[in-house]
C-alpha cells in the first residue's frame, strides 16, 4: 500500500512539474512577442498586430494552463506552442507576406534562440502532459522546487529574448534602394545564405555636398554580442558610447557626410569569416548604390572600436587575394580611403595578455589554430599602398592591450602607409572613461577632422 501510494505521488509531482514548466515558458515566449510587438509597429503595423496578438493569447493561455490544467486547456497550449515554434522557423527561413513583398527579420544571434527554445520547451512539456493528463499543482515542497527551477529558466529566457526581439529589424526583401536627406533608413545590404544584413543610413540634411563622402561604423561586442542601433540594449552591448559614436555621427552629419551603420553575423553561430565577408560586401553595397543613396564611391571612410576597429582595419589592409570578397557586388571594390581604428585587436597570435573573457572568446573562435589566427589577423595584409590610419588606444585597456595598437602602428610605418597612433591616458576598453586625456570631445573632434581631410579635402 505503501508503495502504491508512493508512486501515486510521483505521478502527481511528474505531472506538476510538466505543468509548471510548460507554463513557465509560454509565459516566457508570450512576453518576448509582447515586448517586441510596439517597437515593430514602425516596420509593419501588421506584423506588430500579429506579434501583441499572439503574445496575449498565448499568456492567457499560460496562466490557464496553471491555474485549471484539463485536458482542453492543455491541448490549446500544445496547438500554441506548435504554432509559435513552426513561425519561428517560417519567419525565419522564408518571411511573412506584408504590403507589396515579404519581410524577413535580419540576420539571427544567439539571444534570437531564447524564443524558440521556450516555445520548444514548451511544447515537449505540454506533450507529455498530453499524454499523462493534467492535474492541478499541489502544495507540497517538491511542487516549489520544480516551480522555482521552471520559473528561473524561463525568467532568464525571457530577459535575453525580450532584449534580442525589440531590438531585432525586420527587413522588406524587395525593397528599392534610396535615402531621403535628413532622414535615417533602414535597408537590407547583403543577404548571405539568405540571411538579410541591416544598414541604417543617415543622410545629411538637404543642402548638403552631392555626391556626399559615407562613413562606415561598424559596431563592437567580441563578434558575439551588440548590433548597429544607435540606442538600446543592442548599442550598450556593442559600446557605441565607448566608440564616440553619437558624437561623431553627429559632427559628421553636420559636416555633410552620410554615415552607414551595419549589422553583421555573430559567432558563435557565424565564423570568423563571416564578419569579414560582411563588412566587405558593405562596402560593396555603397558603391553598387552609389547613384541612388547620392553618395560619392571613390570617398568611403570607416571607423569602429573593439571588434569594429578590427574590422575596419581588416577593411584597410585586406584585399581581394585574402579571399574575403565573396557573396554579392563582387564587381565592385571593397577598399576604403581611411581607417579609424579604436582599439581593435591586430594579432590574434599574440593575445595571451589579453582578459579571460577575449581569450575565452579567441578560443571559442580559432579552437587554437595557428594560420587559422595568422589569417585572420590585419597585421598579416599590411602593405604599401594602404589608406591612411588613425589609430586610438587606451592605457587601461584591459581587455585589448597596448601592443596591439603599436604593433598595426608600426607595421603601416614600415610600409609607409600615413598613421597616426593616438594613446589616451587613463582610458579603459572606451573612449569615454572619466578623466581620460584627451576626453571624448577632443577625441571625436580629432576623428571627423581625420576623415574630413581624407575624405573631402582630397580630390
Amino acid at each position: 500500500m505503501t508503495v502504491t501510494s508512493s508512486m501515486a505521488g510521483d505521478r502527481i509531482y511528474s505531472r506538476t512539474a510538466l505543468i509548471l514548466l510548460a507554463a513557465s515558458m509560454a509565459i516566457s515566449a508570450a512576453v518576448i512577442h509582447l515586448v517586441a510587438g510596439p517597437p515593430h509597429m514602425r516596420e509593419s503595423a501588421i506584423l506588430g498586430a500579429i506579434l501583441v496578438a499572439g503574445g496575449v493569447i498565448q499568456a492567457v493561455a499560460a496562466v490557464a494552463l496553471f491555474a485549471r490544467p484539463s485536458t482542453r486547456i492543455i491541448v490549446i497550449n500544445l496547438a500554441l506552442a506548435a504554432i509559435g515554434t513552426a513561425a519561428w522557423w517560417f519567419v525565419r527561413g522564408i518571411g511573412l507576406p506584408l504590403g507589396d513583398g515579404w519581410w524577413r527579420p535580419e540576420a539571427i544571434s544567439v539571444p534570437d534562440l531564447a524564443s524558440l527554445i521556450a516555445e520548444s520547451i514548451a511544447l515537449l512539456a505540454l506533450a507529455g502532459l498530453a499524454i499523462r493528463g493534467g492535474r492541478r499543482p499541489g502544495r507540497k515542497w517538491r511542487t516549489v522546487t520544480a516551480g522555482s527551477a521552471a520559473g528561473a529558466v524561463g525568467v532568464v529566457l525571457m530577459a535575453i529574448g525580450a532584449v534580442a526581439s525589440a531590438d531585432d529589424t525586420w527587413l522588406p526583401i524587395s525593397a528599392s534602394v534610396g535615402a531621403p536627406y535628413g532622414r535615417t533608413t533602414t535597408l537590407m545590404y547583403c543577404s548571405p545564405g539568405g540571411a538579410p544584413l541591416a544598414m541604417d543610413l543617415y543622410e545629411p540634411a538637404a543642402g548638403a555636398m552631392s555626391p556626399a563622402p559615407v562613413v562606415l561604423y561598424v559596431h563592437g561586442g567580441g563578434g558575439t554580442i551588440g548590433d548597429r542601433q544607435a540606442a538600446g540594449p543592442g548599442a550598450s552591448l556593442a559600446n557605441q558610447d565607448g566608440a564616440l559614436f553619437g558624437l561623431m555621427r553627429e559632427r559628421l552629419l553636420a559636416r555633410g557626410f552620410v554615415v552607414a551603420s551595419i549589422d553583421y553575423r555573430l559567432q558563435p553561430l557565424f565564423p570568423w569569416r563571416d564578419q569579414i565577408e560582411d563588412a566587405k560586401c558593405a562596402v560593396r553595397f555603397l558603391r553598387a548604390h552609389a547613384g541612388s543613396l547620392s553618395i560619392d564611391s571613390g570617398h568611403i571612410g570607416v571607423w569602429g572600436s573593439s571588434e569594429g576597429g578590427y574590422l575596419a582595419a581588416m577593411l584597410g589592409t585586406a584585399g581581394p587575394s585574402a579571399g574575403f570578397d565573396v557573396g554579392a557586388y563582387t564587381n565592385q571594390s571593397s577598399s576604403v580611403e581611411a581607417v579609424i581604428d579604436m582599439f581593435g585587436p591586430s594579432d590574434f597570435t599574440r593575445t595571451n595578455d589579453s582578459s579571460g573573457i577575449v581569450r575565452a572568446i579567441l578560443q571559442l573562435t580559432f579552437h587554437g589554430d595557428v594560420e587559422a589566427e595568422r589569417q585572420a589577423s590585419p597585421v598579416t595584409y599590411v602593405a604599401p599602398g594602404d589608406p591612411p590610419f588613425l589609430i586610438y588606444q587606451g592605457t587601461d585597456d584591459k581587455e585589448i592591450p597596448l601592443h596591439h595598437s603599436i604593433e598595426l602602428s608600426n607595421a603601416l610605418s614600415k610600409a609607409s602607409v600615413p598613421n597616426t597612433l593616438v594613446i589616451v591616458r587613463g582610458a579603459g576598453h572606451g573612449l569615454n572613461t572619466s578623466g581620460q586625456q584627451p576626453g571624448p570631445q577632443t577625441l571625436a573632434e580629432q576623428a571627423v577632422n581625420f576623415l574630413a581631410d581624407q575624405l573631402i579635402a582630397r580630390p
